[in-house]
């Protein structure tokens, strides 16, 4: 039994000789993963092993960690959904607000491209959009950094790079990044409290530069001991580890209370 042949690497430029050349034809949500058993189109199986992050597109060609017969990666048709508009400015309110919901989104000059899905659908119509479903290739945009390849499934999309040097200042503190190792699970359901519109039904209506930075509220102030409101307990200050009973003088016997304080005029 032959071993299964692993595709580690794509060329930079179609090889000179075509010729004994495979093909891998896969949908876009399976030209993400990285890692994954593959059948190539003439019924042989075969290994990817790429690289975190890499995004396979229509045309690429794969070969081995030695080389080895090259195999081109075709883009497999599949259900998406055509969009069109009357106007240039209106297929562009479109295209804003499908990234503002975070969608992969194929461009082209007249029209754009997006996986089918209803709710996207009812939301292109409102704005003034035409939909029609159809069977075609997916090439949506990739990252804005990622040099025309988006993030693959291996690694998860990421709100922003690391911060320089690999260190992260902490949360709130100037400089600091969202993003992975930010270590405070930064959930795309976030709610804050400072007026920006998160539309939200799976998608994001940012309405703002994405700078914010999250201030811890303030510590809560203990008066001083002896002043009205003085908590005892951790950070009293004093080392008071249980209210001490205080000694009240009455007409009549004494009278041991913690805390209370006797009725005027008794």
């Amino acid at each position: 039994m032959s071993q299964i042949p692993t595709l580690t690497q794509t060329l930079p430029s179609p090889p000179a000789d075509p010729a004994g050349t495979s093909t891998l034809t896969l949908p876009f949500e399976r030209r993400q993963v990285t890692r994954q058993r593959v059948t190539l189109d003439d019924g042989r199986e075969a290994l990817l092993d790429l690289p975190r992050g890499r995004v396979l597109r229509d045309g690429d060609w794969l070969v081995g960690p030695e080389g080895g017969p090259p195999v081109q990666v075709q883009a497999a048709r599949e259900a998406v959904v055509h969009l069109t508009a009357d106007a240039p400015e209106r297929l562009m309110a479109i295209a804003y607000h499908l990234g503002n919901r975070h969608v992969a989104v194929q461009v082209a000059a007249r029209w754009l491209r997006i996986a089918a899905d209803p709710v996207l659908e009812a939301m292109v119509r409102g704005l003034g959009g035409r939909c029609q479903r159809l069977r075609a290739p997916f090439e949506p945009e990739g990252g804005a950094y990622g040099g025309g390849h988006a993030h693959g499934h291996d690694h998860g999309p990421d709100h922003a790079p690391a911060a320089a040097g690999g260190v992260n200042p902490p949360h709130g503190a100037p400089g600091h990044v969202h993003g992975p190792g930010c270590s405070h699970g930064h959930a795309h359901g976030h709610g804050h409290g400072h007026g920006h519109g998160h539309e939200h039904e799976h998608e994001h209506e940012h309405g703002h530069g994405h700078d914010h930075a999250h201030r811890p509220a303030p510590a809560a102030v203990n008066p001083p001991h002896g002043a009205p409101g003085h908590v005892h307990g951790p950070g009293c200050g004093h080392g008071g580890s249980a209210p001490q009973p205080i000694t009240l003088q009455r007409r009549g016997p004494t009278i041991h209370s913690y805390g209370e304080v006797p009725p005027k005029g008794d």
